[in-house]
């Protein structure tokens, strides 16, 4: 890992990890008693270890390796988009036909009053 930078290399991993393209694999209790050891006496984890700290209690992951490409990754992501795309538009859609009901609704509410 970069050392000019390793809160970005962090933030990197943490997205990928949030969305599915690394899967961390929580270690062996073996392997968390020396990660806690580690960081008892101040040590750096390992570039491939997570730490995280919830509920006070330390627990600790693996991420491996992963085998996609970038071309893989790409077009991953272009279908979450895509995904994402779809959901806005029908979204969109379905407040436009619900203004368009209000106002045929409110149109027949308004000519009914005038007969």
């Amino acid at each position: 890992m970069n050392n000019k930078n390793p809160d970005i290399h962090k933030l990197i991993r943490q997205y990928k990890i949030d969305h599915g393209l690394l899967q961390p694999i929580r270690c062996s209790h073996e392997e968390e008693d020396e990660y806690k050891r580690l960081l008892k006496s101040n040590k750096r984890l390992p570039d491939d270890v997570l730490h995280k700290n919830d509920y006070n209690e330390n627990t600790f992951y693996r991420i491996p390796p992963t085998d996609l490409t970038c071309n893989e990754v790409a077009e991953y992501i272009a279908f979450r988009q895509l995904r994402t795309l779809e959901y806005i538009k029908n979204c969109l859609l379905f407040f436009v036909i619900l203004a368009a009901v209000g106002l045929i609704g409110y149109w027949l509410v308004f000519v009914i009053e005038f007969i």
